[in-house]
């Protein structure tokens, strides 16, 4: 279902000022303070702001549309230093095109950090030990 006009939230003029201001990448990591000032608002405008569904939607639509403008470059610039020889530009090029996939190595220890204790079969069992197995049923 498509959104209609009257569907799409409007952000007040302020909240169009904010919106530049927190789309801006100059402004990650700003704080509060530092955003408001920017942008012109109240701390009060900023908090009433982000209490809108609408506003929050919003401003996440717009943030991922910034991202998906930057990632065109930024994997440009990774195939070039690939081609250069970069061994971690090649791999990371290789893990998003699903054709590597690190491997993940597991270390399991047994109790106290100490090794696993295994037994092959039954009849490695002590009679205590067998004792004990037959009282668990």
């Amino acid at each position: 279902m498509n959104p209609t006009e009257s569907d799409v939230y409007q952000p007040t003029k302020a909240e169009e000022k904010l919106l530049k201001v927190l789309v801006n990448p100059d402004f990650i990591g700003a704080t509060v303070a530092n955003i408001c000032q920017e942008a012109g608002i109240s701390r009060e405008t900023y908090y009433q702001a982000f209490k809108k569904p609408g506003f929050c939607e919003l401003q996440e639509r717009l943030a991922k549309d910034l991202i998906k403008q930057a990632v065109n470059p930024i994997i440009n610039a990774c195939i070039k230093e690939a081609k250069n020889g970069s061994f971690q530009h090649a791999k990371l090029l290789m893990e998003m095109g699903h054709m590597y996939t690190p491997k993940q190595l597991q270390e399991v220890t047994g109790k106290n950090g100490g090794p696993i204790e295994t037994k092959s079969s039954m009849s490695a069992l002590s009679t205590e030990e067998l004792r004990q197995l037959a009282q668990l049923k």
